[in-house]
């Protein structure tokens, strides 16, 4: 596997940002024409004081968008034709060795992908004695690996023996929305210092496309 990375940032007097991370993936795991894939994300941000207050110090809020491809949960060969060693008993108990297929060959998977959007809030108070992170997102996972059955004719599959000739697709989705949140709060006093913090998570998942036939 090998990635080829750029990362792109930009700030306008410490007040607004921008940045671009850009990487071609590269993967041995799909077959021969689609091994390459482009993850990208993006991100705007706006430091909203002009300058820090008797209760602000610092307050930035911004916004992402990414999509992402990773190869996690395809195995090696998948994209190739399987067969295994196999066989079945027959009816006076002799057993009848053989090869059985185990799926068919998919010249098209291609990576999974993974897209994010993504809002957050940051912020210090009281001379940085208090600070927190708010972040809403909401990402799809799509192209989920699953047997083609419902694609090819019902006598590419056979129980007994146990075969099959269906292709391993990109087909899945899943969906999940939340927020995190990251509060932290420290004081010093004389020699001592207290620090304590919370970190919390929280979201949804839903299965935007399963195949039910």
């Amino acid at each position: 596997n090998a990635n080829l990375g750029l990362d792109v940032a930009y700030n306008f007097q410490h007040k607004y940002y921008a940045e671009a991370a850009l990487s071609l993936v590269h993967s041995s795991r799909l077959p021969e024409g689609g091994r390459q894939g482009l993850s990208q994300s993006y991100t705007l941000g706006w430091s909203i004081l002009d300058e820090p207050n008797e209760v602000w110090d610092y307050v930035k809020l911004s916004a992402s968008a990414s999509d992402l491809k990773t190869d996690l949960g395809i195995n090696y060969y998948e994209y190739l034709g399987f067969y295994d060693t196999g066989g079945w008993w027959d009816w006076g108990g002799t057993g009848v060795p053989g090869s059985q297929a185990k799926h068919g060959p998919n010249s098209s998977l291609s990576f999974i992908d993974r897209k994010e959007v993504s809002l957050n809030l940051q912020a210090s108070l009281y001379n940085k004695s208090l600070w927190f992170d708010l972040s809403y997102f909401t990402n799809s996972i799509e192209g989920q690996l699953i047997d083609g059955t419902s694609y090819v004719p019902s006598y590419f599959i056979t129980y007994y023996p146990e075969s099959s000739f269906a292709s391993r697709i990109n087909y899945n989705n899943d969906k999940r929305t939340g927020f995190d949140v990251s509060v932290n709060y420290k004081k010093e006093i004389g020699d001592w210092g207290f620090q304590a913090g919370v970190n919390a998570t929280y979201y949804t998942t839903e299965a935007t496309r399963r195949d039910d036939s």
